[in-house]
């Protein structure tokens, strides 16, 4: 069994997909890790589209070196990161290892922003996961927090806004519902109940 979650950031993807993956014994991904440890591994006064083609062609070095790093998670990486997953050659570096990854385990969760659009368009369940702006922009604020780090709200909210604004307008798989996944607003709904809205959708005993 195949599931795609996509959603924009801080919409509770990344929880949820935990959550699943815990409940029914599957393995997951969260494939933008894998474009954060990228945009980190840069020299920011260098040639940033020439890096980020020659690291994402290596990523597994950088996700061994910095995946773990909560830095990875900053306003500034995320905002970096957003830029570098606009580049086609970029994306395609990371296609086969996710694409690997899906088919070596089952049940497997894989979550981004392109996943039951261009990853796994075959998934077997796809899922959109969103949340208002401002909903969003107040957890990753929080998060930030918790982190040990000193976030500012309404920077939080530009880079939010100006990331939905980016991914979900690039010229290649662009961070949009597949037109057969379920969408699930968590504005107002808690962890748990955004859980048994997808474990009842897959038919899964809660």
């Amino acid at each position: 069994m195949k599931i795609a979650i996509d959603g924009p950031s801080a919409s509770g993807k990344g929880t949820l997909t935990k959550l699943l993956a815990e409940k029914i014994g599957g393995k997951y991904l969260n494939t933008g890790k894998l474009y954060r440890v990228v945009a980190f591994s840069i020299d920011k006064s260098g040639d940033i589209t020439t890096q980020a083609i020659e690291n994402s062609a290596n990523f597994v070095e950088f996700l061994e070196k910095f995946g773990e790093n909560l830095e990875i998670f900053s306003k500034e990486n995320s905002e970096l990161t957003s830029q570098i997953a606009t580049i086609p050659q970029v994306r395609q570096n990371l296609f086969q290892f996710q694409v690997n990854f899906a088919n070596e385990y089952s049940p497997v969760i894989l979550e981004g922003r392109d996943i039951g659009t261009h990853i796994l368009p075959d998934a077997n369940y796809k899922f959109f996961i969103t949340a208002s702006v401002n909903e969003r922009a107040m957890r990753r604020f929080n998060q930030e927090r918790e982190n040990g780090l000193n976030p500012n709200f309404e920077e939080i909210l530009d880079a939010v806004t100006k990331r939905d604004e980016r991914d979900s307008t690039r010229k290649e798989n662009a961070s949009l519902p597949a037109d057969d996944a379920i969408v699930i607003d968590t504005t107002d709904l808690s962890i748990q109940a955004s859980l048994n809205k997808i474990l009842h959708e897959i038919q899964w005993q809660i």
